[in-house]
């Protein structure tokens, strides 16, 4: 029970850096996310680069032509579109256009250079699945 407790809590203070570290990743002229939410966050049996591994799921909301400036994740990243549409450009690839039911893969580390909601007027809503160590404290990290 105390186990699952401090699991629990580490969840909520992770989830709510991963937030502020989130909104930092925004463009300042560019509608904010309109929600993220925390909704796993959990230490696994298995390692990760020889690490204790976890696993944490993200549901992001964005607004109409929301986007993020570049940026990382310390490990892979695998995106589900819930409703609406994303842009995405992962390193030096294409801009790909996801919509409802797509799913992008982004390898450890590497440069998310574009993510946005191109639509005028519909919010999107997608997934995050993240594999990470016990140790990767920070969900984004800077582009460089």
């Amino acid at each position: 029970m105390r186990r699952a407790l401090v699991y629990i809590a580490c969840g909520v203070v992770f989830g709510m850096a991963g937030l502020v570290l989130a909104q930092q990743a925004l463009g300042p002229k560019q509608p904010r996310p309109t929600g993220i939410k925390t909704l796993m966050d959990q230490a696994l049996n298995e390692t990760v680069n020889g690490k204790p591994g976890r696993i944490v799921l993200v549901e992001l909301k964005e607004a109409p032509q929301a986007a993020s400036k570049p940026h990382r994740h310390p490990g892979p990243v695998i995106g589900y579109v819930l409703e609406g549409e994303l842009e995405v450009q992962v390193d030096n690839g294409p801009v790909k256009r996801y919509q409802r039911g797509d799913v992008w893969f982004e390898p450890a580390r590497a440069l998310h250079r574009v993510n946005r909601n191109p639509s005028k007027t519909k919010p999107a809503r997608f997934l995050a699945f993240m594999l990470l160590t016990q140790d990767d404290h920070q969900l984004v990290l800077p582009p460089h």
